[in-house]
């Protein structure tokens, strides 16, 4: 985007106008990205937090989620999870 802009706009006030627009949306997708990103793994960890409540075995709920048992054992963890 930027080389084109440096390419068609002569006007050095007004490249540099839209330089700084154009960054300013580069960065707000680059937030909604890592929103969007982070937003799924809260809905995993919420998931895994019901099912380790629920009595579901770490071994099984790993398989199913398809997350490594040691993260998985961490979620435990810091959620205090323990087994009944």
């Amino acid at each position: 985007m930027w080389l084109t802009t440096d390419k068609f706009v002569e006007d050095y006030l007004e490249r540099n106008i839209i330089c700084d627009l154009l960054s300013g949306r580069m960065s707000l997708i680059h937030e909604y990205g890592e929103n969007k990103y982070n937003d799924g793994k809260d809905e995993i960890e919420q998931v895994i937090r019901k099912l380790l409540k629920s009595g579901e075995e770490p071994d099984i709920i790993a398989q199913k989620a398809d997350v490594p048992l040691e993260k998985l054992l961490k979620i435990k963890e810091r959620n205090n999870l323990e087994e009944e």
